[in-house]
């Protein structure tokens, strides 16, 4: 039951931008993700947090990107600092704070981006499977793959909101679960057997 609520929480509570209303769509939408994105291998001693209009933002190689929450709770865990203290700073104490305690040696650094915002940040040894690779392979073997039904959370017609299907797109997330072709209309079931695909290409 723990996980069904949580998938469900997974499914319904997500902006309209990230909702899909077919398998076609999503798909559409990871590709366009992994086109625009990029993987960086840099040294650490080519980085640099630095203040910015937004609070902090990281020097690639010279190139100041913004940080998403996610790139931005990586920084914190490689260098030990805490997330909740470091948002207490102001930038210019949360940078000296960085600058003290960044990470030292030669081995690079995976800085996954997307045009000029840090998606994630990774030690050189992970691996990352994009969201499109999945689902292509999904389109591939998965004749007949249907999404959920439409969740009551809007009628598109009226505010161009895609329905709530339980495809969905994230920063860091892609949600694709699956309901069965036929239900048992005789029997008062209240679930129907189903698998769910879920893959982070940010970690």
């Amino acid at each position: 039951m723990q996980n069904l609520t949580r998938a469900h929480n997974k499914l319904y509570r997500r902006y309209p931008d990230e909702r899909f209303a077919s398998l076609a769509d999503l798909w559409e939408h990871c590709k366009g993700m992994k086109r625009w994105s990029s993987v960086k291998w840099v040294p650490p001693a080519k980085f640099a947090v630095e203040p910015s209009t937004e609070g902090l933002s990281l020097q690639v190689q010279g190139q100041p990107m913004a940080l998403t929450d996610w790139s931005f709770t990586e920084l914190c865990s490689l260098t030990g600092l805490s997330k909740d203290t470091v948002n207490r700073l102001s930038p210019e104490t949360a940078t000296r704070g960085f600058a003290e305690t960044w990470p030292g040696g030669s081995k690079p650094l995976q800085v996954f981006a997307a045009e000029d915002s840090v998606r994630s940040v990774h030690q050189a040894s992970y691996t990352r499977r994009y969201n499109v690779e999945l689902l292509t392979t999904i389109r591939e073997f998965a004749v007949g793959f249907q999404p959920p039904q439409h969740a009551n959370t809007g009628t598109p017609e009226e505010d161009g909101t895609p329905p709530a299907t339980g495809c969905t797109a994230e920063s860091r997330h892609v949600l694709l679960p699956h309901r069965p072709d036929r239900m048992d209309r005789d029997r008062d079931e209240a679930f129907a057997p189903g698998f769910f695909v879920w893959n982070s290409e940010a970690g």
